[in-house]
């Protein structure tokens, strides 16, 4: 994918946007779960609840598949709203889920696209950019 190219008012205009829909979450930081080496299923859909309580979409449930995304070219897939209003289903690659860093960062790029989307700063159209 080509880079995006904006001029600098572009920018303040989407950074003006985001702050003007965006709720205001304090200045917390997510804290992962230190005590949690590796991953499995049940764990991923436990942590990925935590998160989205955390940025105060805890009504949302997290459905959380490990998948091989090789061929999709992704190590994570968020669908919006495909399975009812309050399911959240995410995939994530059988291969990300092997470095526990990674597998945070990789679940927390998902959730803010459904973060993204309640507040009207992202869509199903843009998702496909991604």
């Amino acid at each position: 994918m080509p880079p995006i190219d904006l001029t600098k008012q572009q920018v303040v205009e989407v950074l003006a946007e985001f702050e003007e829909k965006l709720p205001n979450i304090g200045t917390k930081i997510f804290e992962p779960d230190k005590s949690i080496t590796s991953f499995n299923l049940q764990i991923i859909n436990l942590e990925a609840s935590r998160m989205l309580r955390f940025m105060n979409i805890g009504q949302y449930v997290p459905l959380v598949r490990i998948e091989d995304l090789s061929k999709k070219s992704a190590v994570g897939l968020a669908y919006m709203g495909d399975y009812g209003d309050k399911v959240f289903e995410i995939e994530i690659d059988e291969r990300a889920i092997r470095d526990r860093d990674y597998t945070y960062r990789v679940l927390a790029h998902e959730i803010c696209h459904k973060y993204l989307e309640l507040f009207g700063l992202f869509s199903k159209v843009d998702r496909q950019k991604d």
